[in-house]
């Protein structure tokens, strides 16, 4: 099962990597990129643009998904802390149980006689 999706994940990777050459092949036009408060212009081919702007979105998007998880993450860490606390509480709960049962001697059940 293991080698079937390493193969199928091998097929994806090959074609999404044709994909992708062939976009950049066909997009080699140079275009100047500009940022209009900034007296900054530079020629770059359109497919670095394209690129680089999809790159800067998905980190933009990483980026705010991790810090809107940041509430989250945060409790589970306390929970995670609490239930070690507990965990070693009950473990010495466990400790005291077992070294009172070793200390008192267990008591014997009453005989039971019968009156004749």
């Amino acid at each position: 099962m293991y080698a079937v999706l390493r193969f199928l994940r091998w097929v994806l990777f090959l074609i999404v990597a044709f994909i992708v050459v062939t976009f950049m092949v066909q997009n080699r036009e140079m275009v100047e990129v500009s940022l209009w408060p900034l007296p900054f212009v530079k020629p770059a081919p359109l497919w670095s643009v394209i690129v680089g702007f999809l790159l800067l979105g998905f980190l933009v998007g990483a980026t705010s998904a991790w810090l809107s998880a940041g509430g989250a993450r945060k409790r589970a860490r306390d929970l995670a802390r609490a239930n070690a606390e507990k965990a070693q509480q009950i473990s010495q709960l466990h400790q005291q149980l077992a070294a009172l049962k070793q200390a008192s001697p267990s008591p014997r059940p009453p005989s039971i006689t019968h009156a004749a």
